[in-house]
């Protein structure tokens, strides 16, 4: 309702009227997209009619695709998400207008928590498991669904099965707790048989169990709320844009996916962990870009990660002056490679001991006093924030370099299922943790802070196409989960980079060339 007061509101400022269905199309076109409402705005004013009728509306909407160039690729930094927000009474989402600050007020900590369980419940809400059928009957054995159960009702439940949707939380010291917005309840999780995840304090799960005399409740059955198709949810959203920058619609999706699929060669190379003050590393690079310069169509993206020294810069007290000739060195080996620097991106992400305000998540990129060099020198640098998304044509890709899956085993409740030592299986964990917290810090926020009002900037909704989780404490790895492919590119300095192929959705984990033969 938001978005269509804002519509008509924007066309009767131009002296025009729309009808009911140009008004259904256009709001869900524009979405939360001001560029986007001004200029159909303007191709309207063209025309001489006053009213707008829905086949008008259709052809400013494919008027519009057709002369908004396409853009291949799209860096959008964590200050450039929009903020969405769902709304529990209204049952709706809504973008807000205002700007994020660093320097919130103690009410948007609060807002932290629930805005991640509502983002949730609504999403488990619409699941044909947990909706209750339309026609229910006792013939009818489709109609069987399992009914959340608020935990303040659980007290009066007696020993029936119940199932909740709640935040593991430690209320007391060595006592965890399930909480929803009504209360919290005790729990027993001697006895639980998990999913397949990482079970942390501060994660949302669904818990199968009874409600016991002594006011615990007895877990049977632990698992995280289901994933939802990208399609289902951006049905629930009406079009609004999660991801960010200039999203492809209608006509432009067709185009990008055509682009796509013609360059069937492309990739997206992915180094970490670049320490630019130990020998051998440039050399690792050139040696690297070499081999891609050298290919018939060349990546059109090259993700450089962090940490660019082998020293945390919060732990010591760094001299700069090296800092930034180290990334001077590293301009030099990019400039080298004429034909990679013309026609490809260059995005740095920093990591978590690289040079800036600490580590608080979302970290800002990389100082410009440090990379004016490498930024005059190469002009297809962009300097991303951690995290920071990428829009490859049709693809939405989250990066993300963070050593989360030590921080998240340290605080895991329960052992995982399966091999717990092996580091594919252990991986795989983390990457269906992420995906069905649709977050990318599932922790508490003592354990790692977070800016509280750019929360948003960590979601994984609706579902990406790919996430990169770049981790040195663990060898490189993939998983495909629910269609989303995600990867660690393992370390450049333990010999290791990946490329992602998007137009066959395929991670080759590659080896860097043995410059000793």
């Amino acid at each position: 309702m938001d978005t269509e007061r804002r519509v008509t509101a924007h066309f009767q400022e131009s002296g025009l009227l729309l009808d009911c269905r140009a008004l259904a199309l256009l709001s869900t076109f524009v979405g939360d997209s001001v560029e986007d409402l001004q200029r159909l705005t303007s191709l309207a004013e063209e025309g001489n009619e006053s009213k707008i009728s829905g086949h008008r509306a259709q052809e400013l909407i494919d008027n519009l695709q057709k002369t908004v160039e396409i853009a291949l690729v799209q860096i959008i930094s964590a200050s450039e998400c929009p903020r969405i927000t769902y709304d529990h009474l209204r049952r709706s989402f809504s973008a807000l207008n205002s700007l994020p600050s660093c320097f919130a007020a103690a009410d948007d900590k609060i807002g932290v928590y629930l805005d991640r369980l509502y983002l949730l419940q609504q999403r488990v809400r619409r699941n044909r498991m947990f909706s209750r059928p339309v026609l229910e009957t006792a013939s009818n054995p489709d109609a069987s669904f399992c009914e959340l159960t608020d935990i303040k009702s659980l007290l009066g439940s007696g020993h029936q099965t119940r199932y909740v949707l709640g935040c593991i939380s430690q209320l007391r010291e060595g006592q965890y707790s399930l909480e929803d917005v009504s209360g919290s309840v005790a729990l027993d999780l001697q006895h639980a048989e998990t999913t397949s995840g990482l079970f942390t304090e501060n994660c949302i799960v669904l818990a199968e169990g009874q409600m016991q005399l002594n006011k615990t409740f007895r877990v049977r059955a632990l698992g995280f709320p289901p994933l939802e198709s990208r399609m289902d949810t951006e049905a629930a959203a009406k079009g609004l844009n999660f991801f960010g920058g200039i999203p492809p619609r209608g006509v432009a999706i067709e185009q990008a996916y055509d682009a796509e699929v013609a360059r069937e060669a492309a990739r997206i190379v992915v180094l970490s962990e670049l320490w630019l003050d130990q020998a051998g590393t440039l050399e690792s690079i050139d040696a690297i870009l070499t081999g891609f310069e050298s290919m018939e169509e060349v990546p059109p993206v090259f993700v450089l990660l962090g940490d660019f020294q082998s020293f945390s810069c919060a732990r010591v007290n760094p001299d700069y002056r090296i800092i930034q000739e180290n990334f001077k060195a590293l301009s030099s080996v990019l400039g080298r490679h004429t034909r990679l620097k013309e026609e490809s991106k260059f995005v740095l992400v920093p990591g978590p001991g690289d040079a800036g305000p600490g580590s608080i998540l979302p970290q800002p990129p990389l100082p410009s006093s440090l990379t004016a060099d490498l930024r005059a020198r190469v002009p297809g640098i962009v300097l991303a924030s951690n995290p920071c998304r990428l829009r490859y044509c049709t693809q939405d890709i989250i990066v993300f370099r963070q050593d989360l899956l030590q921080t998240m085993r340290r605080h895991c409740l329960l052992t995982p299922i399966g091999d717990s030592q092996s580091s594919d299986a252990l991986f795989e964990h983390l990457s269906v943790t992420l995906l069905q917290q649709s977050h990318l810090c599932p922790l508490p926020l003592e354990k790692h802070p977070i800016y509280w009002q750019h929360d948003h900037a960590l979601r994984l909704y609706p579902v990406p196409s790919a996430v990169i989780l770049a981790d040195s404490s663990t060898p490189a790895a993939s998983f495909t989960f629910e269609g989303c492919v995600c990867f660690n590119p393992g370390s450049v300095k333990h010999g290791s980079f990946a490329a992602y192929a998007p137009a066959s959705r395929e991670v080759e984990l590659c080896d860097v060339p043995d410059l000793s033969t």
